[in-house]
């Protein structure tokens, strides 16, 4: 009888963990398939901007910093268009981030694309708020940091604030 219990605890002890490695492994695979729907998404959203940033007329493209709106050089809105297309920026979810003084507005035709720094500039929250609804990312990027994108449009401007006077 003692054989008996022995085989049946360990006989239970294999359906709990093999239970246990089934929920995990499903876990797995769930997790696996959120992130790919996400990089997918991000990435058809960097080729809708992309589109929108090709058709769009120049003079139809402004930046807002301060309260103020500027126009925006087709150079600098292809400086900013090459961040979405990068291949190291990595979407880690889509929370939503609250712009703050130091957000990055481009509007671009009817579009509005967001910017704003997070986890101390290194990565960014993006809105993309188009007629047909609002899309938010957190992104990170070895090639470029909210930081980086800041200091370009701080010289931007400069260099705009001196050719206008």
């Amino acid at each position: 009888m003692n054989v008996y219990k022995k085989a049946k605890r360990k006989s239970a002890l294999l359906f709990v963990c093999g239970g246990l490695a089934i929920a995990v492994c499903l876990a797995l695979i769930g997790f696996i398939a959120y992130i790919l729907v996400l990089r997918t998404d991000y990435k058809e959203t960097c080729l809708e901007i992309n589109d929108m940033i090709v058709a769009s007329p120049s003079d139809r493209n402004f930046v807002v910093r301060d309260g103020e709106t500027y126009p925006l050089s087709e150079e600098a809105l292809n400086w900013y268009d090459q961040i979405f297309l990068d291949r190291k920026a990595v979407v880690m979810n889509r929370k939503e981030a609250e712009p703050d003084k130091n957000s990055i507005v481009l509007l671009i035709s009817d579009c509005t694309l967001t910017l704003t720094g997070q986890d101390d500039g290194t990565a960014f929250a993006m809105c993309w708020e188009t007629p047909d609804g609002v899309k938010h990312y957190q992104v990170r990027s070895t090639n470029y940091t909210f930081t980086s994108m800041n200091s370009y449009l701080k010289s931007y401007l400069k260099r705009f604030s001196t050719q206008s006077e």
